[in-house]
């Protein structure tokens, strides 16, 4: 998917912020466990221990930003696929 949100938004720093948030997320929590469950499947605490403070506020705001990202990601991606079959149905209907 990546490539084609390359092709439509050649110069879209808001992709690369989104990546490196989720690269942020993948490394805190690789198997997305943690900020789901207080415990794993064995009982220990799923977060770190000498994680004492997660900014909610920060939080928020970034998957606020991410959530704007995708969803302008979504329409732009929608709004290209109609267009390139509309282009397609001209160019073989015409």
């Amino acid at each position: 998917m990546q490539p084609l949100l390359l092709q439509i938004f050649p110069d879209a720093a808001e992709l690369e912020l989104v990546g490196n948030c989720v690269l942020e997320f993948e490394e805190l929590d690789p198997s997305s466990f943690a900020f789901r469950y207080v415990a794993d499947k064995r009982g220990a605490p799923s977060l770190p221990a000498d994680l004492r403070h997660i900014n909610l506020a920060n939080v928020r705001g970034t998957m606020e930003k991410i959530a704007f990202a995708l969803d302008a990601a979504d329409t732009g991606i929608s709004v290209y696929l109609d267009q390139k079959a509309d282009i397609a149905q001209y160019v073989v209907g015409g």
